[in-house]
């Protein structure tokens, strides 16, 4: 997968998929015909995080694989009625889709620590309305600020890095449950979910 990426402004290196619906579909079969093992071992290169970015997920979608697959699974909310009704009626699925998922709210609306109480979901981090820093990212020319400093790309920064945190962390538990105990790694522990929470608790304020 390493020999087929390219770079961002800013250096990021990043595998683009096909515009069409029905050759992102057939692109998307063939990493998850394998259950994404071609994810894993790329994410498995020392020092490397992968991040899929799976769009709009639903029952049969063929990104299913990839979220079974993954270390940590972000879902992006905005923090409003309309959108929060939407993610109360989905939490049941993404239970299913996912042990180790958690929330990024995006653009203004009800503040992180009261979505992540009233709904009873974790929230790694928020992301601000920033079409600038958007434009910047993506790579529109014209635009010669450094991603970084861009608000959204700072925050996105924060968000990538408790990510790959988290995600390193899942991934020794598991193999830790591999190795020594023979349990079912898919099986969450009290003690260690709460020793995450409680290690996450006022990290987006």
């Amino acid at each position: 997968m390493w020999q087929h990426t390219q770079r961002l402004p800013g250096g990021l290196p990043v595998v683009a998929g096909p515009a069409g619906v029905e050759q992102a579909r057939a692109a998307l079969t063939q990493i998850t015909s394998a259950g994404a093992a071609v994810l894993r071992r790329a994410a498995d290169r020392p020092g490397a995080v992968v991040v899929a970015d799976c769009g709009q997920v639903g029952p049969g979608a063929a990104t299913l694989g990839i979220l079974h697959a993954a270390d940590v699974v972000l879902l992006l909310a905005r923090s409003r009625d309309d959108d929060l009704s939407h993610v109360v009626a989905n939490l049941d699925a993404a239970a299913r889709w996912s042990r180790h998922a958690t929330f990024v709210l995006v653009g203004g609306g009800y503040p992180t620590g009261e979505v992540a109480s009233t709904l009873g979901v974790e929230v790694i981090g928020r992301l601000p309305e920033d079409r600038h820093g958007a434009a910047v990212l993506g790579g529109r020319p014209g635009r010669r600020s450094a991603p970084a400093q861009s608000p959204l790309g700072r925050a996105l920064a924060r968000i990538a890095a408790l990510a790959a945190s988290r995600a390193a962390t899942t991934h020794r538990w598991k193999e830790g449950v591999a190795d020594h105990s023979g349990a079912d790694p898919s099986t969450p522990s009290a003690g260690r979910n709460s020793s995450l929470h409680k290690s996450w608790e006022g990290v987006s304020r």
